[in-house]
């Protein structure tokens, strides 16, 4: 019974460890500015994988600290922490994220989730 308890236990613990944006996305890149948004649209867009502590794009894998939501002024947020650096992205709503790269935008849609 003490070992059914502690194992009800470490499953508990471990479901809390996601991050509840796992999944495979699409990507979409693009820019506020026409001619920027334009020329951006033949840019490479290869879906990635987002999991519990890593992110994968073409079978190269990033392995981060801690991957969590952070709420701010009204806003979401996924934040992605290794050694110390952190990486943020809007989240737009459950299934769509924004990476910031200057005065271009990439655009995560998500098509599967992952478990």
């Amino acid at each position: 019974m003490k070992k059914l308890s502690v194992i009800m236990m470490l499953t508990l613990v471990l479901t809390g460890c996601k991050n509840g944006f796992e999944g495979e996305y699409s990507a979409k890149t693009g820019s506020d500015n026409e001619v920027l948004s334009n020329i951006a649209q033949y840019a490479p867009h290869d879906n990635i994988v987002i999991g519990e502590n890593y992110i994968d794009v073409e079978g190269q894998r990033t392995q981060f600290d801690k991957i969590f939501e952070r709420k701010s002024g009204g806003k979401r947020y996924l934040v992605f922490v290794k050694n110390g650096n952190e990486d943020v992205w809007k989240i737009i709503d459950d299934n769509t994220l924004v990476q910031e790269k200057g005065i271009l935008n990439v655009t995560y849609h998500r098509i599967k989730i992952v478990k």
